[in-house]
C-alpha cells in the first residue's frame, strides 16, 4: 500500500520544462521560416534540458516494501526497503566557506550501500546521482520517510538544518 507520493524537484522541473518547450518552439519556427541550421541548433539544445525536466519531474512513490520511480507513469528504477543499506540528506553546494549556512539544494538520497563522508562528498560534487533515487528535502518528506525507516539518518552540507 502507498504511504506517499513526490515529485523529485518541483522548481527544477519547471523550469527545465519551460527550457525545453522554450527551445523546441524556437526550433520549430527557425525551421518553418527556412532557418534549417538555427532550428537544428535549437532543437538539439532542447535534449540536455529534457533529460533534465524527466529527471526532476519524475514522481517517487513510496510503500512499506518498496521505492518506485516512475515518469508518466513509466517506472524508471524500484527499489525494496530491504535493499537499502542508507538513507540519507545532503546539500549540494559545497565550497560555500563565507557562509556554510547556504548549502545550496538539499536531498533526501537512497542508497544501496552505506557511504562515507568521501563518497558523500564526491556525491554532492557529480550531482545529481543517476544511479540512486532521491527527492528534494522538506520538512514534511523527511518526516513521512522516518514514519517507514527508523534507523540513522546521516547528513552532508546541510548547513543549520537539524534533523
Amino acid at each position: 500500500m502507498e504511504k506517499f507520493r513526490c515529485m523529485v524537484h518541483p522548481a527544477k522541473f519547471s523550469i527545465s520544462l519551460g527550457t525545453f518547450l522554450l527551445l523546441l518552439i524556437l526550433g520549430i519556427s527557425q525551421t518553418a521560416i527556412g532557418h534549417t541550421a538555427a532550428g537544428l541548433v535549437l532543437v538539439i539544445l532542447c535534449i540536455p534540458f529534457f533529460l533534465i525536466q524527466m529527471l526532476y519531474g519524475s514522481v517517487v512513490r513510496f510503500s512499506d516494501e518498496k521505492i518506485i520511480q516512475s515518469y508518466l507513469g513509466i517506472s524508471i528504477r524500484q527499489v525494496n526497503w530491504s535493499d537499502i543499506l542508507e538513507v540519507g540528506v545532503i546539500g549540494t553546494r559545497i565550497f560555500n566557506k563565507k557562509h556554510p549556512e547556504k548549502t545550496g539544494s538539499v536531498y533526501i538520497y537512497f542508497s544501496r550501500e552505506t557511504l562515507t563522508d568521501e563518497q558523500r562528498f564526491k556525491m554532492s560534487l557529480e550531482w545529481p546521482p543517476l544511479h540512486k533515487i532521491f527527492i528534494c528535502y522538506t520538512e514534511k518528506h523527511f518526516e513521512q520517510i522516518q514514519m517507514i525507516w527508523s534507523k540513522n539518518v546521516p547528513s552532508f552540507n546541510i548547513g543549520r538544518l537539524s534533523l
